[in-house]
């Protein structure tokens, strides 16, 4: 199984208590991070077949479910 990281968006957070801070539906309320707009935009973490994690970026429009 393998987790995808988003490099140009975070979960926006309150200065004062440090939670994230969620919309009407219950949804985290996304910044831009200092990366937006640089580089590729996903980077997907994996275990290989001799559980040794591996990682491998992808752009904007490569994502696929």
């Amino acid at each position: 199984m393998g987790h995808i990281q988003d490099r140009w968006f975070r979960p926006a957070r309150d200065a004062v208590t440090g939670k994230v801070i969620l919309n009407a539906r219950g949804k985290p309320v996304m910044e831009r991070s200092e990366l937006y707009g640089i580089g590729l935009r996903y980077k997907v973490r994996y275990l290989d077949p001799d559980n040794n994690e591996r990682s491998k970026s992808f752009a904007d429009k490569q994502k696929k479910r």
